[in-house]
């Protein structure tokens, strides 16, 4: 029940807000794995809806698990933006890239991607992913409007 409660909602995000807790999971990998990892959170904490913060929390976390496994990457950007009218979480690596459209519709694939595509689509966003030698960009973004 504990493990099922905490994937509902991070306590990361309870106890430090969306900012901080893409900084400690940026910094968390940045000491295991030696990648350089930089992020910047450009937000006002106040204008974050809580389903929103949750989804681009969890997508966070799958992209970084993946540039980790299969980018072979040496630096991650991690941005999260709010000026506007979205709130924008934009993930970018140097690694090895992949086709995007070959590995969402390989039958061996994972499920990290779709997850992260429906996770944030049925939650009213839309989810990008572009992917080349050298860079990948993967960007999950909201509607401001409306959502406080």
């Amino acid at each position: 029940v504990r493990r099922i409660s905490h994937d509902l909602r991070p306590a990361l995000l309870d106890d430090l807000g969306l900012p901080a807790a893409l900084e400690h999971i940026g910094n968390e990998l940045a000491q295991r794995s030696g990648l350089t990892v930089s992020v910047s959170p450009q937000v006002q904490e106040e204008r974050l809806p809580e389903l929103q913060a949750v989804s681009l929390f969890r997508v966070a976390q799958e992209a970084l698990r993946n540039v980790e496994r299969h980018a072979r990457a040496t630096r991650i950007d991690i941005r999260l933006d709010d000026s506007g009218d979205r709130l924008e979480l934009r993930i970018t690596d140097d690694g090895r890239g992949f086709d995007v459209k070959n590995v969402e519709l390989s039958k061996d694939r994972g499920i990290g991607l779709t997850n992260m595509r429906e996770r944030v689509e049925r939650n009213g966003g839309t989810f990008q992913l572009t992917s080349h030698p050298g860079h990948t960009a993967l960007t999950a973004s909201f509607p401001l409007a409306g959502m406080m």
